[in-house]
């Protein structure tokens, strides 16, 4: 039986870590006898040069000798080598050469030391522990003995599990991030087939595929439909998948057990309160837009409306396995995202979708269709969206606006942003045409200042993990990582437009932000010493500095808005990492 479990994983692990110290471990042995070779040698050539040299010059010799070995050192320790190309000092640990006492009458010889591999780390343990110091060459550090023991195999991984299969279920039900009740109901269907209760005939993902195709083809399929758009003068054709809503509806008309339940007249219904009959409303057809919607209908024997929901939401549409797209597949392109051609792009491919979704209602809805349902009751249908339910993000993509970052934010009318918060005012509904127009006036009204600021955040060199952004004042995005890349390209982008002349509070907020940006980076490090330690206590002190000189400059400003409060956790986080 095969099945994949944690420890067996963890045993696999160690065994590879094991095989790879040994190989390392051999390699570095390897290397050290070459290295022994090396100095044998030049011992019989350093022994020649005394033996030809007199007393007067050994101390010349010796001491030229120790120096360009320390010189050898030092810079060995001083320049970044590969690990595969190390090789260590073969001079630390030697025994000095042994000379003839006519050569070496008042030198007493240095005491011999066992040849061994430098220790390159020291660990100190508190006295407490009763360890002693511990020094380690390269190829052993941070590795203590208790990791190189013989793992242990456990008999039962699956264990705090019952069974194997218990644990391979719960792994499955964990990765498909079921629910409660799918699975009760998965683990009832497999009771009910154990019990002999249920049959299954699917042997696999491919019998289940061909089940659905045959289901599917009992209604209405799926329709490719191609959307052509023009970008960048050159036309761009995307695949839509779309089920016709129309075929679709009347297929639910066809069904005997759902067409009972449908409404095709509006009504007024009350609840008596102890004194007299008062109007409610907790249905689409009890309320006062249906109401209109059927008086305005042409006077034939039955004629009713043909009601839609529709529901957008872009959360439940985004991921189609590796691919990301709503509502068709449009391609991500990090350099085109955020620009006006390439939103608009979306918003022009979302419409041209929707409108072959709607293609054969939108005709009906003027003219009517004649359909006889299942009780053989001829109707005279016309299709109405009733209610079109989305979440901003989708709302303000379909009404065509800027959102959050536009000066008239609400879907429905023309409110202004400063106005939003006055509920006693009303304003003109949207129409295409002021849409139109809203977009002439953005075109012309663009700051210089910001154009100038898109271009540079654009220009700004690309470099290994940092991300690269062609918009900044506009983003649609909530990604940490990236908000930390934006405002380090940020920085540089204002330099030369928050000047101290042209915007002395510009200036002085982008010198909090350099402050801690630097900061930021010290406490990023994932290895600190004691003089990174000093340097971030030194930085919090400049970035208090700075921040208090940001909001004295603030108060002073005839600028409206300016971020006087500064008083949340994450301004305090930085002082408590130490």
């Amino acid at each position: 039986m095969k099945f994949k479990v944690q420890g067996i994983k963890k045993h696999e692990t160690s065994c590879k870590k094991l095989l790879k110290t040994e190989e390392e471990q051999q390699w570095f042995n390897q290397d050290y006898e070459r290295g022994q070779q090396k100095e044998k040698k030049a011992h019989r050539a350093f022994r020649l040069d005394i033996s030809k040299a007199g007393p007067s010059n050994l101390a010349s010799i010796s001491e030229s000798r120790s120096d360009a070995s320390d010189a050898h050192a030092d810079n060995c320790d001083a320049l970044p080598v590969p690990e595969e190309q190390l090789e260590f000092d073969s001079n630390v640990g030697i025994t000095s050469p042994v000379l003839s006492d006519a050569s070496m009458a008042t030198i007493n010889p240095a005491p011999a030391a066992s040849a061994q591999l430098p220790s390159k780390f020291k660990t100190e343990d508190h006295p407490h522990s009763g360890r002693q110091t511990l020094f380690q060459p390269f190829d052993q550090f941070d590795i203590s003995p208790e990791t190189q023991d013989a793992p242990i195999v456990d008999k039962e991984p699956w264990c705090p599990f019952r069974s194997c299969g218990d644990f391979e279920f719960s792994e499955i039900a964990i990765e498909a991030a079921l629910n409660k009740s799918q699975i009760n109901a998965l683990l009832s269907l497999i009771t009910h087939i154990s019990e002999g209760h249920a049959q299954i005939t699917l042997k696999n993902e491919a019998n289940l595929s061909k089940a659905w195709d045959n289901a599917a083809a009992e209604l209405t399929p799926f329709l490719k439909h191609k959307v052509a758009v023009t970008y960048k003068k050159n036309e761009q054709v995307y695949e839509v998948h779309a089920w016709p809503i129309w075929d679709w509806a009347l297929d639910l008309l066809d069904n005997p057990l759902l067409a009972p339940h449908f409404v095709w007249d509006v009504c007024c219904v009350y609840k008596h309160n102890g004194v007299q009959f008062k109007c409610f409303f907790n249905e689409p057809w009890t309320g006062d837009r249906w109401w209109d919607i059927q008086s305005s209908l042409p006077d034939i024997d039955g004629a009713v409306l043909f009601c839609f929901i529709l529901y957008a939401d872009k959360t439940k549409l985004s991921s189609f396995g590796t691919v990301k797209g709503y509502p068709v597949v449009v391609p991500e392109d990090a350099g085109e995202e955020g620009k006006l051609g390439h939103t608009m792009l979306k918003y022009v491919v979302w419409h041209e979708s929707f409108k072959k979704l709607l293609e054969h209602a939108a005709q009906y809805s003027k003219t009517g269709y004649s359909h006889k349902c299942h009780n053989d009751i001829l109707q005279w249908l016309f299709p109405v969206i009733l209610i079109l339910s989305a979440d901003y993000e989708e709302q303000h993509m379909m009404s065509l606006i800027r959102g959050h970052g536009g000066k008239c934010p609400c879907p429905m009318c023309l409110v202004p942003l400063e106005e939003l918060h006055d509920l006693s005012k009303t304003y003109a509904l949207r129409s295409i045409g002021e849409a139109m127009e809203a977009l002439h006036v953005y075109k012309r009204s663009k700051a210089q200042a910001e154009a100038a600021f898109e271009k540079l955040i654009d220009d700004f060199p690309q470099w290994r993990n940092l991300n690269h952004f062609k918009s900044a004042i506009n983003i649609l995005f909530s990604d940490g990582n990236k908000f930390q890349d934006l405002s380090k390209q940020t920085l540089y982008a204002c330099l030369n437009l928050l000047t101290p002349r042209t915007s002395p509070e510009g200036h002085q907020l982008l010198r909090v932000i350099n402050t801690y940006l630097q900061l930021d980076s010290l406490i990023g490090l994932n290895v600190h010493t004691e003089g990174t330690l000093m340097a971030i206590e030194a930085k919090l002190l400049i970035f208090d500095m700075e921040l208090k000189a940001y909001v004295t400059c603030a108060k002073s400003s005839d600028i409206e808005k300016l971020k006087l409060n500064w008083n949340f956790p994450k301004t305090l986080m930085e002082a408590h990492c130490l």
